[in-house]
């Protein structure tokens, strides 16, 4: 866990803003993230943590003290050692980017459908089970970063905050 500064409040985010500096300034689909300031940063790094903090991830947190949901022990995945995947500090990357671009990706309603049954002319599809639950609340660069979402307790399943 790291944490950074905004008008002296100290949070608690996934990884530093130098690391995020590193990572995302060799990006082509970072430039919002590139043209902001250091506290703006800050806000996209904070708003991308607490995004991450929604989720419901496997197995349970490292420490019961951390204040975010990363690191874990118990997920079934490998590297299960209670350190942080990169996978996991490079989607939080990429959802800072995301989130600098566009603040309101972590509100985008979910794509998810409840069609029971579609008709066109004489073609028909029926649905048997509501897509909802397969749908993804992770911005899909972020999703594809995290391995296909094996980190999840329930793909797209958010915790209520």
């Amino acid at each position: 866990m790291a944490e950074v500064t905004l008008n002296t409040v100290d949070y608690p985010v996934y990884d530093t803003l130098e690391n995020a500096k590193v990572y995302l300034d060799a990006s082509l689909f970072a430039l919002a993230w590139q043209a902001g300031d250091d506290d703006f940063k800050a806000r996209c790094m904070i708003m991308a943590t607490r995004h991450l903090d929604a989720i419901d991830w496997k197995g349970t947190k490292a420490d019961d003290a951390q204040l975010i949901e990363w690191p874990r022990i118990n997920t079934g995945v490998p590297p299960d050692n209670g350190v942080t995947p990169q996978a996991i500090l490079n989607g939080f990357f990429e959802l800072c980017a995301l989130i600098a671009e566009d603040p309101s990706v972590t509100q985008s309603a979910n794509s998810g459908s409840n069609v029971q049954r579609a008709k066109g002319g004489e073609a028909e599809v029926w649905f048997f089970k509501s897509t909802f639950e397969t749908a993804t609340r992770l911005p899909q660069l972020g999703e594809s970063l995290l391995h296909e979402r094996r980190w999840l307790a329930v793909p797209g399943h958010r915790r209520r905050l």
